[in-house]
Parts: structure tokens; sequence; C-alpha cells
């Protein structure tokens, strides 16, 4: 068997299972809600994230920044530094989570 007929085979193939799926509405019903399940779950996870980063650097200000820095400027430098990493987290994670939602609208949308 030549390349090009395994490659027009496996073609064939893919398409009639992407047809299959296509035309089964359960198919198109789980794959949905898998979906949004994946959402909630990446939405569960940055949320988790969240609290443990501001728990973490809150606790890293205190240890870190009061405690071993004596210098006032430095100490306000040192929280800076951990107030950038926070914000930081927080747009990065909405992005994600913006462009995953919008993402899973778009696939969904029936002309």
């Amino acid at each position: 068997m030549s390349s090009n007929h395994a490659l027009v085979t496996f073609t064939s193939f893919q398409s009639s299972i992407v047809g299959a799926v296509v035309r089964k509405q359960s198919f198109i019903q789980i794959y949905a809600y898998i979906l949004y399940g994946h959402f909630v779950l990446n939405l569960g996870v940055a949320a988790y994230l969240l609290y443990e980063i501001f728990r973490v650097t809150h606790n890293a200000e205190d240890l870190a920044c009061q405690t071993a820095i004596k210098d006032p400027q430095a100490q306000g430098q040192c929280e800076g530094l951990l107030a950038i990493a926070r914000w930081i987290y927080v747009v990065v994670a909405s992005i994600v989570l913006l462009v995953e939602l919008c993402e899973y609208r778009e696939q969904f949308i029936v002309d």
C-alpha cells in the first residue's frame, strides 16, 4: 500500500467519523457538557491559585519585606514587587478564562 493510499484511507476514515459524530445530537450535547465542565474546573483552579498567591505573598510580605529588610524604601519596593506579581496573575488568568469562554460560546452558536 502506498503512502498516498494510506493518507486517503485515513482522511476518509477521519471524515466519516466526524460526520457520524456531527449527525448525532447526543454526541454534541455530551461534548458541550464536557467543555462547560472543563471551564468550571478551570475557573475553580484559577480561584484556588488566586487565593494561594494572595496568601503566600502576604506571608512573604511579612517575612521577607518587613522582617528581613530594614530600609523603609527597600521594604516599599519589596511590597510593590509582590503586589505586581499578584496582579499579573489576576490579569493572565482573567484573559485565559475569557478567551476560553468566548471560544466555547462561538462553537455552539447556531446560525
